[in-house]
């Protein structure tokens, strides 16, 4: 039986090792979630007055998508055109530097370092495009969040006056 119990325990502890690890890169856009929803909290407490909670959170949630719609759009252009250029760049230096004239050997050693170099340059520019998937994961997370924290307020403040002692 007690053996059975540590199997156990340790099955959980893998879960929650799990768990942990898939969650952890969410929590960062839920906090900064929370914390753009207390900075609109005013102009969500103003639209209210004209509107439902519902429709002045999905107002708001629009217009930040909308921002951040632009930003990253620009982040992308910016990004792209740095990897380009970085890119050009490197193969322009491994180009010119093979057709120096060195020392004996010297340019057998710089053609093995390069043809080591370019696969490891290529991997690291897909790592760029790989990492836009779990970008856009945190994005709609963050999206959802928002949107929730405002729709949320006047109950999100209650629980924290309640958590308040003599509150």
């Amino acid at each position: 039986m007690k053996a059975e119990e540590i199997i156990w325990g340790a099955v959980a502890l893998i879960i929650l090792y799990l768990a942990w690890k898939t969650i952890a890169p969410l929590l960062s856009a839920i906090f900064f979630a929370g914390i753009l929803a207390y900075a609109v909290l005013p102009i969500h407490k103003r639209l209210v007055q004209k509107t439902t909670p519902r429709n002045s959170a999905l107002i708001l949630t629009t217009l930040v998508i909308g921002c951040s719609a632009l930003i990253t759009a620009e982040l992308i252009l910016i990004i792209k055109n740095l990897l380009v250029s970085f890119y050009e760049d490197i193969m322009t230096f491994v180009s010119w530097s093979l057709e120096l004239e060195l020392p004996f050997g010297m340019h057998d050693v710089l053609q093995k370092l390069y043809s080591q170099l370019t696969p490891k340059l290529a991997e690291y520019m897909q790592s760029y495009a790989f990492s836009i998937p779990e970008y856009l994961l945190q994005l709609v997370i963050f999206f959802a969040a928002f949107y929730a924290f405002l729709v949320n307020s006047e109950e999100i403040k209650r629980q924290i006056y309640a958590l308040i002692p003599g509150g």
